[in-house]
């Protein structure tokens, strides 16, 4: 199972300053994948942008940073297409360049508009508070599934 992960209003809320940003559910997503051992990360969030995978996988806990597998593609780079939802077509690229052996897929992210209506895998957050306890439940019960 592949988590897409976005970090601005899931792992601590939109509103913090920069230099508080200090992703405070980490922890609690850090729990989710190592009850879940079969699960890997790809990172979404414009994080990627201007960061090495090696660095974000360096903001993880070191037992579960190496499971942080990838990051997806910016829309910029899908120029031969049109989109309309942005992070949708930059998951759905990765996962067709990279789909197998992987083939569940949830997405973690706080902007619904970035997505078509009724997207499925996908797991909105409270930006002004991140990923919650009904979140997280929602993640465990997508990965429990599996």
């Amino acid at each position: 199972m592949i988590i897409f992960l976005d970090f601005d209003g899931v792992l601590h809320p939109v509103t913090c300053l920069q230099s508080d940003m200090q992703r405070r559910e980490m922890p609690r997503i850090a729990a989710v994948l190592r009850d879940f051992p079969d699960a890997y990360v790809v990172i979404s969030s414009t994080w990627r942008v201007k960061r090495s995978l090696q660095d974000l996988q360096a903001l993880f806990p070191p037992d579960v940073a190496m499971r942080v597998i990838g990051v997806t593609p910016t829309w910029q780079a899908l120029a031969h297409t049109v989109y309309s939802y942005h992070r949708q077509a930059e998951i759905e690229a990765w996962l067709k360049a990279n789909r197998s052996p992987w083939e569940e897929f949830v997405v973690l992210d706080d902007r619904a508009w970035l997505f078509a209506p009724f997207y499925a895998p996908l797991l909105i957050c409270d930006p002004r508070g991140g990923m919650d306890d009904q979140v997280e439940q929602r993640l465990r019960d997508r990965l429990s599934t599996v």
